[in-house]
């Protein structure tokens, strides 16, 4: 057993006032109204306790060689890693036309993906097996959809494949709709005090609700969602975008959390499709460009138009 386990939240978002209307759908929550939870204290992990674990990490100065984890992924396949779609949002002028936001290269080369590492913030050491396997990223991609915290899902492509053994393995992933309950894990980088962050990685049961008592408790559709409670113990445990494992197999990723009520995690098995064919629809991407060149053309052709009824208006 591990000890009480307390939420440490990097507040960059503000907590919910208990004034605040709740009967809105998720879809219409605001930043201030809900908090992107990083870890809390759990148990110490092995590197054996979850091989699937992936940490993304930034380097952590300019000039400097050491990396820091910020987010958590879980591995898929050899070269594919899921992930939560806040940990790399892009600030976006308008929606693009594909269904697909990819993450631009300047941004990307900065992360690396690493398997089988139990540090919050390492060295990168090519040819040392005591610091797992580091890769560098191919392509991040999520939906064009997304609006935290509504598809808050992300795919994480490697230029070389993760080699598999006791210490790093894949994991199978949810593909149809089912109720949750009982305990499940989670694992990441936890917080240890207000000012320290858990030097390796942690993990921790917890206990999952049912569908309709996370609709239920947060007063919203949750069908994409899985829920915990902070009315049961041993909840708020896990680094953004880390995975929530049920039964061996992974139920959802590490999305969000409302103060007093509870975290949810990404559901995903509502995301079959995105998972396994995130490839770009070319076809869509072309017909959407060729209806907002029409639609400019029109818009140019209403001003002009209306200009030179203005002129004629003018000048009889």
């Amino acid at each position: 057993m591990f000890p009480q386990i307390t939420l440490l939240v990097l507040s960059q978002y503000l907590i919910l006032s208990s004034s605040q209307n709740l009967s809105v759908p998720i879809e219409k929550l605001t930043d201030n109204q809900i908090i992107v939870p990083r870890v809390v204290n759990g148990k110490t992990a092995t590197v054996h306790d979850v091989p699937y674990q992936i940490s993304f990490k930034k380097r952590s100065s300019y000039f400097g060689l050491e990396y820091t984890s910020f987010c958590g992924g879980t591995l898929l396949k050899p070269r594919k890693i899921l992930s939560a779609a806040h940990c790399f949002e892009e600030k976006l002028l308008c929606k693009p036309c594909s269904s697909v936001v990819v993450v631009p290269e300047k941004k990307r080369k900065r992360i690396m993906a690493v398997a089988g590492n139990l540090k919050n913030k390492d060295s990168m050491r090519w040819f040392s097996r005591n610091t797992g396997q580091w890769r560098e990223l191919r392509k991040i991609m999520y939906p064009s959809s997304y609006e935290f915290p509504v598809d808050d899902i992300a795919l994480a492509f490697t230029y070389y494949k993760f080699r598999l053994d006791s210490t790093v393995k894949t994991i199978p992933y949810a593909a149809t709709h089912e109720d949750y309950k009982g305990t499940c894990r989670i694992s990441g980088f936890g917080r240890t005090s207000d000012t320290s962050v858990s030097a390796i990685l942690l993990y921790a049961d917890v206990e999952v609700i049912s569908s309709s008592q996370c609709t239920k408790m947060h007063k919203r559709r949750m069908s994409k969602f899985i829920c915990t409670s902070d009315l049961v113990s041993d909840v708020h445990k896990g680094d953004s975008g880390g995975p929530l494992v049920c039964n061996n197999s992974l139920v959802g990723v590490v999305s969000g959390n409302r103060p007093k009520v509870g975290s949810f995690f990404t559901r995903v098995s509502a995301y079959k499709d995105f998972i396994e064919k995130p490839e770009l629809n070319r076809e869509a991407i072309k017909q959407c460009a060729y209806n907002r060149l029409r639609q400019r053309r029109k818009n140019i052709s209403n001003n002009l138009n209306g200009s030179k009824a203005t002129v004629a208006i003018e000048y009889s």
